[in-house]
Order: structure tokens, then sequence, then C-alpha cells
């Protein structure tokens, strides 16, 4: 799609202050004074006062479309099916379907080629998450690929891909319910004492995170730990007899579970998809029908549809 030069004024420009984050990670502040084709032009407060000429290629996907959609007419339904194709080819799937929504309400005439553009775009998203469900499965991480998969059965069930989603499921389910060790042997008291201590140590941690805004780097480190103490924990009498490590069993599997849940959110709000799809596939693993398990997995695939990664 062909930019002209654009220049706001300054009034404008002060409506349209935006962060920009770069393909670095960093964050430029300030408001936009000038677009190219090629380029963008923020005026900055921070660190320096300057006109900061930004490449479009410097920038990650998203910051680039907010650019265009910062242009773009409000009520243009053609100027907005053009920004979901620009979306679709930066990878940013999520915005391209709420753009081709906005073309059709301005435009009715747009509907049909709205209607057509949105069914193959929800069934390329589908086929994408049956690409990496399957690829989670061949690699053993079966919680994964049961979350992913039950994703396209809830939101594209009118997909093709919902029909493998489906063996996937089972696939993974019954996997999941022979990885279970058994028990064997006699009660082991120092084995429940050691993962009764290592529970406790995991406790203090896990409350001491929380209470900010969003998750800081020590308190993710904190989570961490809890988890692993949690794991060696459970390892301890994972398959040790007896009832009293029955139950102290079950109360770890729930605990550590919970804690794989909150490390997931934890890094969903970091914006570290790869790993809180990890965990929250591990606490699938342990409670395969838990109800947060699969509200987290839609949350962490629409963070992907809208971020691109």
């Amino acid at each position: 799609m062909r930019i002209a030069l654009f220049t706001l004024s300054f009034a404008t420009a002060l409506l349209r202050g935006q962060s920009l984050e770069l393909q670095t990670g960093e964050i430029v502040a300030g408001q936009i004074v000038a677009v190219t084709e090629a380029s963008v032009t923020v005026a900055t407060g921070y660190p320096e006062v300057e006109n900061k000429t930004l490449a479009r290629e410097a920038l990650a996907p998203r910051s680039w479309l907010q650019v265009l959609q910062s242009r773009a007419s409000a009520t243009d339904g053609k100027a907005h099916l053009a920004l979901a194709t620009t979306a679709e080819q930066l990878g940013l799937p999520g915005h391209a379907l709420a753009e081709l929504q906005t073309a059709a309400r301005l435009d009715a005439s747009l509907r049909a080629e709205v209607d057509r553009r949105i069914a193959a775009l929800r069934s390329s998203v589908a086929a994408e998450l049956l690409t990496s469900a399957r690829d989670a499965a061949a690699a053993g991480r079966h919680g994964e690929a049961r979350l992913t998969a039950k994703v396209i059965t809830e939101r594209y069930a009118d997909s093709p891909s919902a029909v493998g989603a489906r063996e996937v499921i089972a696939a993974a389910t019954k996997a999941l319910r022979t990885a279970v060790p058994a028990t064997s042997g006699a009660a082991d008291a120092k084995a429940v004492a050691a993962a009764a201590e290592l529970e406790s140590k995991a406790e203090r941690l896990a409350t001491t995170t929380g209470g900010g805004i969003g998750p800081t780097v020590q308190e993710t480190r904190k989570r961490e730990q809890a988890v692993k103490l949690l794991e060696r924990a459970l390892t301890a009498v994972e398959s040790t007899g007896g009832d009293d490590a029955a139950s102290v069993r079950q109360r770890l599997r729930d605990k550590l579970r919970d804690q794989y849940l909150a490390l997931a959110t934890n890094l969903l709000q970091r914006r570290s998809l790869d790993r809180a799809t990890e965990y929250n596939g591990m606490a699938c693993a342990l409670d395969p029908e838990h109800g947060g398990c699969h509200h987290l997995q839609d949350q962490i695939v629409q963070a992907r549809l809208t971020f691109g990664y």
C-alpha cells in the first residue's frame, strides 16, 4: 500500500501521541509528525527532545500498523479494507479481522468481500493452530497439544481443522491419563516430610509475589523458584505408597497446577508467550479438565493473533 508523505498539524499530533515499539524491544514515545511509505518521524521528549525518524523495518509490526491506523479515515471503509490487507501481511490476523469488520460496518457494499476474507482468515488461523497442536503432541507436550486443539474446537468449530483438532484432543487425553506414575512400595515417612518442607518453602516464595500493577522480573523468578520446589516435592512422593503420601501427592499436584497457572499468567502479561504456553500446558498435564487452563490458553492465542509473536 503506497503512502504519500503526511504531515500532521501540531494540535492533531498531540491527539495522536503514541508509544512505538521497535524490533529491538525499545519503546519510542512521542507525537507522530510525519509518515512516508518507508519511515515515520516522531517528536520525542525523552530521553532527548528531537524529531526522530524511524525506518519502517525498525518498527515492530504492530507499531507500524498503529502508525497507518493513526492516519486512516474514520469513515472510509475501503481504507480499513486496505489496513486489513496490511495487517495480514504483517502477520497480525487479530488486527486484520478487526479491520475487516470495521470496513463492512462503514461500507455495506464491502460485506460480501469482507465475509469471504474473514472465512479464509479464520480457516488459516485454525490450520496454523492445528499445526502447533500436532507439533506439541509430537514433542510429548500433551497438555499444550490438548489446550491448543481445544481453542480450535471452541473458537473455530466451523473450520476444516476442527476434525483434526478433535483427534489431537482424544490422543492427548489418552496420553495424559497413562502418564500418571503408579505408586508402589510401603509408605515413606521421610519422603513425605521432605516434600512438606519443600512445600513450605514454595509457599513462602509464592506469598511474596504480586501486589504491583504488573509482574516484575523478580516476581517472575520467585514464581519459577516456587515451581521448582513444588516439582521436587512432588517427585519425592510421586511413587510412594500409603494414605499420607496419597493425600500429600494430590495436594502438591493441585498447588503445582495453580503455580504453573500463576507463572503462565505472569509470563503472558510480560508477553513471553512461548513460555506462557509451556507452563500452561504443564498445568493442563496435571489437571486436563481445569477450566483455568483452557481460559488462559484462549488468552494466549488471542495475544499471539494481536501481537504477532
